[in-house]
């Protein structure tokens, strides 16, 4: 006859293989629908002459970070230059799909 000492270590070895079933089972189904991915890019303020915004082929990108601002040092704030504000504001080239329809 098992002891009581057994029957604890038989115990828990049962809930720690249902837990980690469960475990599995939860993370196989996140697997299976995985969020889409994030693709990003850093536009550094210092290639705006060389390279502006407009240029940037946005459909390589679902997020493109704007690098890098500089907080005022009296509001903390973070203040774009009149010329930054600009370039920003302007709109991308079209696509080549949108070129020939």
């Amino acid at each position: 006859m098992a002891s009581l000492n057994d029957l604890v270590h038989i115990l828990l070895l049962s809930c720690s293989l249902m837990i980690f079933n469960t475990g599995c089972m939860s993370m196989a189904d996140s697997l299976s629908h995985p969020p889409p991915p994030v693709k990003s890019a850093y536009y550094p303020s210092w290639l705006s002459d060389d390279f502006p915004p407009s240029a940037i082929n946005t459909s390589f990108f679902t997020h493109i970070f704007y690098a890098f601002l500089v907080p005022n040092n009296v509001t903390f704030k973070f203040d774009l230059p009149n010329s930054t504000a600009l370039l920003l504001s302007n709109s991308p080239p079209p696509s080549i799909t949108n070129i020939h329809q």
